[in-house]
C-alpha cells in the first residue's frame, strides 16, 4: 500500500548512511503530491540533500527547481551548475536538456 511504501522511503532516507535514491524518490512524492500533501519546500530540501551527495536524478530535479522557481528561487547559474553535474553522470534527461540549450 502507498502508506507503507512512503514509510519505507522515509526509513531508507533516514538510515545511516542515507539511501539517496530513496531520498530522491521521497522528494518526488512531495514535489508531485502523490500520497502526501504537496510541499515544494520539503521536496527542495530532500532534493538538495541527495544532489549534494551526488545523486544525478536529484541534481536534475534541483536544476529544474532553480530554473522554474518551484521550491527554489529562480537562479539560472545554480540551475546550470546542477544540470552540468547531472549530465556529467550521463543522466539522460539532463544530457538532453543541456544539448537543447
Amino acid at each position: 500500500d502507498s502508506e507503507q511504501a512512503f514509510q519505507q522511503l522515509v526509513a531508507l532516507s533516514e538510515q545511516n548512511p542515507p539511501d539517496y535514491a530513496a531520498t530522491t524518490e521521497l522528494a518526488w512524492l512531495y514535489e508531485t503530491g502523490l500520497g502526501v500533501e504537496r510541499n515544494l519546500q520539503k521536496a527542495a530540501e530532500l532534493f538538495t540533500v541527495a544532489a549534494e551527495a551526488g545523486n544525478p536524478k536529484a541534481q536534475y530535479a534541483l536544476s529544474v527547481m532553480y530554473a522554474t522557481g518551484a521550491g527554489k528561487p529562480v537562479d539560472m547559474t545554480e540551475s546550470r551548475a546542477w544540470l552540468m553535474l547531472s549530465a556529467a553522470q550521463d543522466y539522460q534527461p539532463a544530457v538532453r536538456q543541456l544539448f537543447a540549450q
